[in-house]
């Protein structure tokens, strides 16, 4: 008896030294791709201003991933997840924010537009701050299901874009890259330290648009290649 006991006990442990294997494991994961977020879009920012142009790239695909973005942010900040799960989205935001700076500035978008869209994006900060407490009732949940239609919004359009271009213009495979690794470690620490499965399986399909990108990405790299160096001659001409 008591040698079975003792044979429950070693189980025990092994199962509890993995966890803390698998936690420890994860909260490094999460400190590395919070380092690695903050040059994630640099490729995409350089292509766009050593070409001077935002050719390749959708305008209503960078306000979604915004908005994704911060729905995410907001969603993790309240339900109090650790920061080293959810840090980089802040980095990627900010560098999303210079390239729709950049969209503005060469596409000459007119002020009024500009101060429409800066005020509805903070009317919704706004009603995300105030999802936990929506008529007495958390509303929450709501924000990573809104941030995940939300950025496949910004995706399939991006994805049509590339389909019907037959290029990708400034869009960056490095960059795309960074992306797609990110995704597939945050999925890792997701799953062992957010203890949210709803979030985990979103994850999951919103993890699947990010691939199919960089298979386009890939794949177009030669008509790219092309259609930038036509640019560029034009350019100088």
């Amino acid at each position: 008896m008591e040698q079975n006991r003792n044979a429950v006990n070693t189980g025990d442990d092994q199962i509890q030294d993995s966890t803390d294997l698998a936690v420890q494991l994860s909260n490094l994961i999460g400190v590395a791709v919070i380092v690695g977020s903050f040059t994630v879009k640099l490729p995409v920012i350089k292509n766009v201003l050593n070409n001077k142009s935002v050719l390749g790239l959708a305008l209503g695909s960078l306000y979604c991933e915004c908005l994704a973005l911060t729905c995410s942010i907001m969603y993790n900040f309240k339900q109090g997840v650790p920061a080293s799960n959810w840090a980089e989205l802040a980095s990627v935001l900010a560098q999303n924010g210079i390239l729709v700076g950049l969209f503005w500035k060469y596409s000459k978008l007119e002020f009024r537009d500009i101060f429409t869209v800066l005020s509805c994006f903070a009317l919704m900060v706004y009603a995300m701050a105030n999802m936990d407490n929506v008529n007495g009732e958390n509303l929450l949940w709501v924000l990573p299901l809104t941030s995940t239609i939300i950025a496949l919004s910004g995706n399939v359009p991006q994805i049509l874009t590339n389909w019907n271009n037959k290029h990708t213009g400034a869009l960056s495979i490095v960059t795309q890259g960074l992306v797609v690794a990110g995704g597939l470690a945050r999925l890792f620490t997701t799953y062992h330290l957010a203890n949210d499965m709803m979030l985990f399986g979103l994850s999951v399909f919103s993890f699947s648009f990010q691939v199919v990108l960089l298979s386009q990405i890939y794949s177009m790299r030669a008509e790219t290649d092309r259609v930038l160096a036509k640019l560029q001659t034009k350019k100088s001409d």
